[in-house]
């Protein structure tokens, strides 16, 4: 993201109604109380929605929204449940991120090794959600949640298909995903995860891929999901937070940064295949990840953070980039 973007934290001019807030690998989106959206930052891939390829720290007003309940951000591509029920998307398209049933435009936002990427600079219609209730991206792909708790998703996914396609959740309350893999908390206050399983983030003990939802082990009263890059971090309705998958920044905020499992597809890094207990997090009421980082929402409305800091934290020595947190730290 264009310098100063996100760190250190600072008032964004012109958002003063958001009500959905979506923070992607190039651009942050936020949906307004109007049902307007506006998104800044990388623009080379269409990310923005203005019609153009300009990168901005100014939001931007997306064109011909009105009426967004939920948006979502991933790489290079943005979208927005809308109050009818559809899906409109926006950005890169080369891997069908925009879920049109194809992956040839309209436009071309950039070339790369005299090879043309496929966009959109403005919103176009996902085909075949009708009922969406909010969306969440990541990576190249992007689930819907639909108002009969099924799930949606739809890009560069592991199912073989890129246009939208049921994954095979019911009864879903939230959902979240990496690009590689999804996870889902259900009714029951159970947690499903599909997707790619040989980091351990599908949290079931096995490093087997899954195009078929598996349950979380262990996990029966969950309340939010949130998934980061190949690890997930639930908050629980006791005020705990529970986190699997890769562990090499900290992210599972164990105090570790060294197991307790070995995972990868030739085994060279820190994971845990089931979920783990994030240390000192009693009183969360809700929790995010994204890249190699976590932070929890705590009753008192402050915020922890663990995982790789590189200053997101505002933790450890000022003349040089602060360590990994190992355990959460308070957000100043």
């Amino acid at each position: 993201m264009p310098a100063g973007l996100l760190n250190p934290p600072y008032l964004t001019l012109g958002i003063t109604t958001a009500r959905s807030l979506a923070v992607g690998d190039d651009a942050v989106c936020v949906a307004l109380e109007s049902g307007q959206v506006a998104c800044w930052g990388w623009g080379y891939s269409g990310a923005i929605g203005n019609g153009t390829t300009e990168t901005t720290d100014v939001p931007k007003r997306v064109t011909g929204i009105s009426n967004a309940v939920s948006v979502a951000s991933g790489q290079g591509h943005a979208c927005a449940a809308l109050s009818t029920g559809q899906v409109k998307c926006w950005g890169s398209n080369d891997l069908e991120q925009l879920g049109t049933g194809s992956s040839t435009g309209p436009d071309t936002c950039y070339t790369s090794d005299n090879h043309p990427y496929a966009c959109s600079t403005t919103p176009v219609l996902v085909q075949g959600v009708s009922n969406a209730k909010l969306v969440t991206a990541g990576g190249n792909s992007t689930c819907a949640l639909l108002t009969t708790a099924r799930i949606v998703c739809w890009g560069n996914t592991l199912s073989g298909t890129a246009a939208a396609h049921d994954v095979g959740v019911t009864n879903a309350l939230a959902v979240s995903t990496d690009g590689w893999t999804g996870c889902a908390v259900l009714g029951s206050g159970h947690v499903e995860c599909w997707g790619l399983g040989e980091n351990g983030a599908l949290g079931n003990g096995s490093r087997t891929t899954s195009s078929a939802p598996v349950e979380v082990t262990g996990i029966a009263n969950a309340t939010s999901i949130s998934s980061g890059r190949s690890f997930s971090c639930a908050s629980l309705a006791d005020g705990e937070v529970r986190c699997w998958g890769v562990n090499e920044d900290g992210q599972l905020g164990d105090g570790t940064n060294t197991g307790p499992e070995v995972c990868g597809a030739v085994a060279t890094y820190a994971c845990s295949t089931t979920p783990v207990t994030v240390k000192g997090i009693t009183t969360a009421v809700g929790a995010g990840a994204g890249g190699a980082d976590a932070c929890a929402v705590l009753a008192s409305g402050r915020v922890e953070c663990w995982g790789y800091s590189n200053g997101l934290m505002n933790e450890g020595p000022s003349d040089g980039v602060p360590p990994d947190a190992l355990t959460p730290v308070p957000v100043p």
